[in-house]
């Protein structure tokens, strides 16, 4: 899949993989910044995307919500909004 300069590349990870869905429970979060959190997540939702969590703002400076995949994958997209608060710059 390529969307605008982003790259994603998926394939069959053979007859042995097991979804997090088959596991019962997520076996990892995907990341993923995005531009516009409110264009993304009104069109994840009209698609039917399974919203995790609505869009929110965090006091670390973004905005996110989450969405879990068919298979079972956790999807976390954050756009930064503003410079986080003091208290949670990296050092």
């Amino acid at each position: 899949m390529q969307l605008e300069d982003g790259l994603i590349m998926l394939g069959n990870p053979g007859a042995d993989f097991r979804s997090p869905r088959r596991l019962g429970g997520a076996t990892v979060v995907v990341h993923v910044y995005v531009d516009d959190i409110g264009t993304h997540f009104e069109r994840a939702k009209a698609a039917g995307a399974d919203i995790g969590r609505e869009p929110s703002e965090k006091p670390y400076g973004t905005i996110q919500y989450s969405a879990t995949d068919p298979e079972g994958h956790v999807w976390l997209f954050s756009e930064q909004v503003r410079e986080p608060e003091p208290e949670w710059e990296v050092v």
